[in-house]
């Protein structure tokens, strides 16, 4: 993918820049007109640009939202929020500690 100054990446971002904004709050704006969706990033799929957004309240949930690189308008990082830790992220995302 290449924006609009030619760079190459996803949604403007080099890979490491990616990796170093896992974490970091941000909002997604859809093409369509309907809600935002605000969380922090968990990732991004090299391949697909497809955007993972984690999101928790504490101890009330925790989402993953899964985010289709089509129907993204933009995203936006958020400097008035804490990066949340990537670790406590790939906690909540361990399948493997799932009680059957």
């Amino acid at each position: 993918m290449e924006n609009k100054e030619g760079v190459s990446g996803l949604y403007g971002m080099s890979a490491a820049t990616i990796e170093m904004k896992r974490g970091h709050a941000i909002c997604i704006k859809f093409k369509k007109e309907i809600e935002s969706v605000s969380g922090y990033l968990w990732n991004i799929d090299p391949s697909s640009g497809t955007v993972f957004v984690f999101e928790t309240n504490e101890k009330e949930y925790n989402v993953m939202y899964v985010i289709m690189s089509d129907s993204i308008y933009s995203i936006t990082f958020l400097n008035d929020k804490e990066p949340l830790s990537t670790d406590l992220m790939d906690a909540y995302m361990n399948l493997e500690d799932e009680v059957e």
